[in-house]
Order: C-alpha cells, then sequence, then structure tokens
C-alpha cells in the first residue's frame, strides 16, 4: 500500500479526456457529444484506477440522499469485476450498501460494531456477496450506539484503520461507505482513508454544506491522517 495517494489534477484529467476525445473520436471537447464525453470520462477514471492498488476510498457528504451508498457499492462491483479484490466497508447504521450487496441484515450475527467496539477482527465479520472479488463488512442496527461507546475508548479515531490495517494485504481496495454526519464514525473513515469522493447535488445548501466537510477534512489532515 502507498502512503500516501497521488491525486490527479483537475488540468491532468482535463487533459486526459482531450486526449481520449481526440485518440478515439477525432474532435476536441467542444466538438464532442455527450455520449463521446460520457465514454472518454469513462476510459479516463477506468486508466485512473487501474494506476492505483491498495487504495483506500470513503464516500463522505454529511448531507443525506447524495448517492454515497449507490456510488460506494457501484463503484466496489465495478472494481472488483475489473479483476480487483475489494472489500467494502459499511460504517452506516442504516446498513443500506449491506442490503444493496444482498446481506439479510436480519441474520447477520457480528457486524462493523463488533469491529469498532470489540476489537473482532473483519476476518470474522466479512461476508461475500455476488459478485466475485467483493467481500463486505455488514453494518446493522448495533452500530446505531457505537458513538456514544466510543467516546470514552482508547484511539477512539483510529480503530477502524487499525482493523483495516491487519488485512492491508489482502485486497486491492476498500470501499468505506460512510453516515450522513460527521461523527465518530466518519472520523474513523476519515482517519482510515487515502482518498475520498463527495457525491453532491447542484444546489446551494449542498455547496455550503461542502465547505463545513472541507474544514473536516483540513482538520483531520492535521491531526489524523496527514494523507
Amino acid at each position: 500500500m502507498s502512503t500516501k495517494s497521488q491525486v490527479m489534477k483537475k488540468s491532468e484529467v482535463k487533459e486526459a479526456i482531450t486526449s481520449k476525445l481526440s485518440r478515439y473520436f477525432g474532435v476536441s471537447p467542444s466538438e464532442a457529444t455527450r455520449e463521446q464525453m460520457y465514454k472518454a470520462c469513462a476510459m479516463t477514471i477506468k486508466d485512473i484506477l487501474s494506476q492505483k492498488r491498495n487504495d483506500y476510498k470513503k464516500l463522505v457528504n454529511q448531507k443525506g440522499g447524495t448517492a454515497k451508498t449507490t456510488t460506494s457499492v457501484n463503484l466496489a462491483a465495478y472494481i472488483a469485476l475489473s479483476g480487483r479484490r475489494v472489500l467494502l466497508l459499511d460504517i452506516d447504521p442504516q446498513g443500506s450498501a449491506s442490503s444493496g450487496t444482498g446481506i439479510v441484515k436480519a441474520s447477520v450475527s457480528k457486524c462493523m460494531y463488533d469491529i469498532l467496539i470489540n476489537d473482532v477482527s473483519i476476518d470474522e465479520v466479512k461476508q461475500k456477496t455476488s459478485v466475485n472479488g467483493l467481500e463486505i463488512v455488514p453494518a446493522t442496527v448495533k452500530l446505531s450506539g457505537s458513538e456514544i461507546e466510543l467516546v470514552n475508548m482508547m484511539s477512539r479515531e483510529h480503530r477502524l484503520k487499525a482493523a483495516i490495517d491487519k488485512v492491508k494485504n489482502v485486497y486491492d481496495y476498500f470501499i468505506i461507505d460512510c453516515p450522513p454526519s460527521l461523527g465518530l464514525l466518519t472520523l474513523n473513515a476519515l482517519a482510515a482513508s487515502d482518498s475520498i469522493i463527495v457525491p453532491i447535488q447542484c444546489e446551494f445548501y449542498a455547496l455550503e454544506g461542502l465547505s463545513q466537510l472541507t474544514r473536516t477534512i483540513q482538520l483531520v489532515q492535521k491531526h489524523l491522517n496527514p494523507r
């Protein structure tokens, strides 16, 4: 695992998309159709993913209904279908990512709560999904009380990272689906992540929330996770 993720600059992404439009379709960005632009963007994303392994990605936004879980589940499945080993970690008490991968939460005996609070290993909690190469650490309603219990625990912000580090050589990617809040569960995910994806709606209130999230990320980088 790399100690620091290499994030492409906006100008580099634009240049990569422009190059693909020219190479495969013979057009410039201003001449491209919507379908051509989608295909060029998809090829660029595929290239970025092929260059990075053992990466911890986190889907975060404190606003609900922004497609965090939908993005987490589909991104994890897509990467797994490309031949990588992926672990999807559901750290949202609602457990929507668990349901989205076919997990029946009522039958789950151990979940993310046990990893964070009872020091149970990921190997004891993870479950297979119908997608080859994709496994999940499910979440259930038990997780809803974990933030209160974490308050008085040692290294409370790094408990998820400690668990992931024990299996970091088993998987190529770790995708963490977060709750719509900036509590200790989200802080655990931020402390364990190499990079962050923020799904956002194009509206004023979403942008206002993004500024708050950005400040939180800056504080985490300063005090918990310099990556």
